[in-house]
């Protein structure tokens, strides 16, 4: 991807900034785990032990990175460098998948229909009193921010010197 990279060009001490944007490809899970014991304040019931694993893909994530940082040059060809960075992501994905399912150990999935493993997400869904058990279940569009700073110290070397 394109940035734009600006710098004071000073000879010894170097301040310096790139900016850009990020297209990020690829897919995430969510996991749900619900366990209770089986005893409610006194009162007995059932022990629970459920789980599930979701599935979301489609779409690409977009975003920024930028990044600050000071170059100190030692000699000709020896450069220490410091710099600061923060990549911030968008991802909205276009559907999702139940791919794991279990009650009390016991596997669920397998005779569970479509519209229960299977969503597609929009901008706007529309509501028809008509449900299809063999069509994923429309839901309205979600967002996952993924960000990260990160904090570099480094050394760059040069090959070869300018006279």
């Amino acid at each position: 991807m394109p940035r734009l990279v600006l710098t004071l060009g000073l000879a010894k001490w170097n301040p310096y900034m790139m900016v850009g944007a990020i297209i990020g490809m690829g897919s995430y899970y969510r996991e749900e785990k619900l366990l209770m014991d089986g005893d409610n304040f006194g009162v007995p019931y059932n022990a629970i032990n459920d789980f599930e694993k979701e599935k979301y893909k489609g779409n690409v994530a977009i975003g920024v990175n930028a990044l600050v940082g000071l170059a100190y040059k030692w000699k000709a060809n020896w450069t220490f460098f410091t710099e600061v960075s923060y990549e911030g992501m968008n991802y909205k994905p276009n559907e999702s998948e139940l791919v794991e399912k279990t009650h009390n150990g016991e596997d669920i999935l397998a005779n569970s229909q479509k519209r229960y493993t299977h969503s597609t997400y929009a901008n706007e869904i529309e509501f028809t009193p008509d449900i299809d058990f063999d069509e994923p279940t429309p839901r309205n569009r979600i967002s996952a921010p993924f960000s990260n700073i990160g904090f570099y110290l480094g050394v760059k070397l040069s090959l070869t010197t300018k006279e």
